[in-house]
């Protein structure tokens, strides 16, 4: 069967329009993505502080494990710059880490995210403190990420910027009620001392 030599040399225009096309695209779309969320927790600035420097706590209160079918395990100096949560998998390492950046006590807390997606993503998640009346702390968190071109444009079409807000979102409710149920029992604990102590007084 004779084939049409022309019809073969539209295709390859079309390919290469369609691949202009794409590209031209990719540095019209961002490479950033960056949005910031607000909580208020009924809870010292200290026990906030720690329950985000301390990573072996992470499980307790972040969201992130169930979402990817994952655990943690925390690796480093703890409570310290290079503290580390190695997500697992099975047991296995699935590639996704993080690990503290930054601290300044009662204040800040930066992690930096461990790209497992191969999408050359570069995020940090910055956790900024600050305490509200006697006992409660307002948390500010800022998420930061910088994609290699041209795979942001897999990542913002497949959602996953939308994903990973609500789950943050979910973060902060799970920090929050962690840190106020632990505050309670310290809370209930030092009441329990006291009037023990008026008893035997």
């Amino acid at each position: 069967r004779n084939r049409n030599p022309m019809l073969h040399v539209d295709w390859v225009f079309v390919a290469i329009a369609v691949a202009a096309m794409l590209l031209l695209f990719s540095f019209v779309v961002p490479t950033r993505v960056e949005y910031d969320e607000t909580v208020t927790i009924a809870a010292p600035i200290a026990t906030v502080y720690d329950a985000l420097r301390f990573q072996d706590r992470l499980e307790r209160w972040s969201a992130w494990p169930e979402a990817t079918g994952t655990t943690c395990r925390a690796e480093g100096p703890a409570g310290a710059v290079g503290a580390k949560v190695v997500f697992l998998r099975r047991g296995r390492a699935s590639g996704a880490e993080q690990t503290v950046v930054e601290l300044v006590e009662n204040k800040r807390v930066v992690v930096a995210l461990a790209d497992a997606t191969g999408f050359g993503q570069r995020a940090t998640v910055a956790f900024a403190l600050a305490a509200s009346g006697d006992a409660a702390t307002v948390v500010d968190l800022a998420f930061r990420n910088r994609i290699d071109r041209p795979w942001h444009l897999v990542v913002k079409s497949a959602g996953l910027p939308e994903w990973g807000r609500d789950l943050h979102r979910k973060d902060l409710d799970g920090l929050k009620a962690f840190c106020e149920e632990s505050q309670g029992g310290a809370t209930r604990e030092k009441s329990s001392s006291d009037a023990t102590k008026k008893k035997t007084q």
